[in-house]
Formats: structure tokens, sequence, C-alpha cells
């Protein structure tokens, strides 16, 4: 069941060919936030995505490690590929 929750928690939705979204949900310590990152990674060839768009609207708990996190999934994923974040800024 935890599997299932960690799956759904951050999913990786294929919105048209080669473009993946992930909106990221809640907080991210280091194992959940491994955990996608290694998915993510995974999972790029199968989608044979080029663009990945994080969505970080529902994003909680901004901290210097959530920053070190992003910083080091764009990193990762920025080899051959172009990666947005986005974020609602107009929300309170």
């Amino acid at each position: 069941m935890s599997e299932i929750i960690k799956e759904i928690s951050s999913p990786i939705i294929p919105v048209i060919d080669s473009i993946l979204v992930i909106p990221l949900v809640g907080r991210y310590e280091e194992l959940r936030a491994e955990e996608l990152l290694n998915r993510t990674l995974l999972n790029l060839p199968l989608y044979k995505a080029e663009y990945l768009i994080l969505d970080l609207t529902a994003l909680k708990g901004v901290d210097q490690y959530t920053f070190d996190f992003l910083q080091k999934f764009k990193n990762s994923f920025s080899i051959g590929h172009t990666l947005h974040i986005c974020r609602d800024f107009n929300r309170t």
C-alpha cells in the first residue's frame, strides 16, 4: 500500500508526446525526494520525454533541502532535455 501512496503522491503525467508533468505535493524529505528522482529518471526513456514540467503549486515546507533537491533534479534531467519549473505565484 505504501508503494501506491508514494506513486500517486507525485505522479508522472504524460501530457503529449515528449512532455511530462510532475506535480510536487506536500513536503519532500530525503527518502521521498530520492525516490521521486530515481523513478523519474527510470521512466524518462519509457515516455521518450524531452521536456519535464515540475509544478510546485502544492509544494509545502520549502527550505534549503528543498532548494537543493530541485537543483539536483534540474542537474540530473538537463542532460539532453529541458526542465521547466512552474509555480502559481498569485496564490496566498
